[in-house]
């Protein structure tokens, strides 16, 4: 059933309905949807008041003013708390419970890593001061501005929120320049040595923690925060020979959900909180042995002293495993037996089986003749059709369902292939065999002709 809500004044009164069009293409770049209940909880007088300012005038691209309201929106997705802003300023959000489709962002532009930056490190939250209501004003302003909603200067009439606006927008921009990751390396401790460096590398300013999580050892910092350069080390000390294992995280690009209410209500953007890590692991070794033997002989004449040579051992050498890595499998299921004519459906499952974010996930799949593809969902070339899933992290799945029409002339087995790539991963191919069963049809009986 779909929900009727009740809804409030436009975030924007008025805007071209092609031109949000055209932003909101340029929001989502690729994505997959779920659907989803969304329920607004942002009531003044609640737990979690929206907190914004009203009656503020805007101007936007086009040089329209229009009177609109700056803000944080609370509400739920499927009963879970979320905090959000506008991105569709052609409609009024609604107050009511309504049916939604939830989109992932997978492959953000630098502009929708800063908007998520705001959104997971900026929001206010709780009770309603009017400092917290100015700081909600200003990030719908900053977000409006990365969207290229409003001009870039001089966005409002309040001079005080244009300033901030602009400032969190540079700051945002500079922190979202190149996407979040960490790297974690450790140089090889001479043979008896008890210390080793631990460099990192990194986002500038970015804050990152450290742990031993195997082995004995002591780090002289558990958090290090990079410096402009993105870089930081730390010292990792034994009491003697022996493997510790590392581990290095810190806040990734947040993930960013588009909300599509199925209604002709506002929609909205919120941020789920991401981690990257990497790890490595450093050997120590014991200092060589070494014994030196001296031997005196004495005649009448003179005294010899000859030392006897003993080689020591070779140094062991000390390994530093590599950062961790990302690692495909995917899946291929369909039915085993399907009668011509009839629709069949294949489900492909991609994971991310490694540990580290698998990049520029892109899956493809063939159609066997006999069979054609029914409103597909991906990009088409030739009898092949592809997904751009983009990012998957550690341990992460994608699931893509394929609908294909068999002709009703088809016979016999086809087989269905299916292959998953990413920067710097081998490909991975998965089959799915249906075997095709042509319709009999009994021969028409002719009545018989009495008289």
């Amino acid at each position: 059933m779909t929900n009727h809500p009740t809804v409030r004044a436009p975030r924007f009164a008025v805007w071209l309905a092609a031109a949000c069009a055209l932003m909101l293409l340029a929001l989502v770049q690729s994505a997959s949807a779920a659907p989803g209940v969304q329920t607004w909880t942002g009531q003044a007088a609640g737990a979690t008041p929206d907190l914004e300012l009203t009656n503020l005038t805007v101007y936007a691209e086009n040089g329209d003013e229009l009177t609109n309201t700056a803000g944080t929106i609370n509400f739920t997705i499927n009963g879970t708390p979320a905090i959000g802003y506008c991105v569709d300023t052609a409609r009024a959000f609604s107050t009511g419970t309504e049916d939604v489709t939830l989109t992932d962002v997978t492959s953000p532009t630098q502009q929708q890593r800063a908007i998520g930056w705001i959104l997971t490190t900026k929001t206010p939250t709780g009770a309603a001061t009017p400092e917290k209501q100015f700081q909600g004003a200003v990030n719908q302003v900053a977000v409006w501005m990365l969207a290229g909603q409003v001009r870039a200067t001089n966005p409002t009439d309040n001079a005080q929120i244009n300033a901030a606006a602009a400032a969190l927008r540079d700051q945002a921009m500079t922190v979202a320049a190149s996407p979040a990751s960490v790297q974690l390396s450790v140089g090889s401790p001479a043979a008896g040595a008890k210390q080793a460096t631990v460099a990192l590398k990194g986002r500038p300013g970015a804050v990152v923690t450290l742990a031993v999580t195997s082995g004995a050892g002591t780090l002289s910092a558990s958090t290090v925060t990079l410096d402009g350069n993105g870089n930081g080390t730390a010292v990792l000390s034994v009491a003697g020979a022996g493997v510790v294992g590392l581990s290095a995280s810190t806040d990734g690009d947040a993930s960013l959900v588009r909300v599509d209410p199925q209604v002709e209500t506002q929609s909205t953007m919120y941020a789920k909180p991401v981690r990257v890590s990497a790890a490595a692991t450093v050997t120590f070794t014991a200092a060589p042995a070494t014994t030196t033997t001296t031997t005196t002989t004495t005649t009448t004449t003179s005294t010899t002293t000859t030392p006897a040579t003993t080689t020591p051992a070779p140094a062991p050498v000390a390994t530093v495993a590599q950062t961790a890595v990302a690692k495909l499998a995917i899946t291929k299921r369909g039915p085993a037996r399907a009668t011509a004519g009839r629709l069949v459906t294949y489900r492909i499952v991609v994971r991310n089986t490694g540990k580290a974010v698998a990049r520029n996930v892109v899956v493809s799949d063939v159609t066997p003749s006999g069979l054609t593809l029914v409103t597909p969902p991906g990009r088409i070339s030739g009898r092949t059709v592809s997904w751009k899933v983009g990012t998957l992290a550690p341990g992460a799945k994608r699931t893509i369902v394929v609908r294909m029409r068999s002709a009703r002339t088809i016979s016999g087995v086809r087989t269905n292939v299916a292959t998953a790539s990413a920067t710097g991963v081998a490909k991975v191919t998965a089959r799915a065999r249906t075997q095709f069963t042509k319709v009999r049809v009994a021969p028409a009986v002719r009545p018989a002709v009495t008289g």
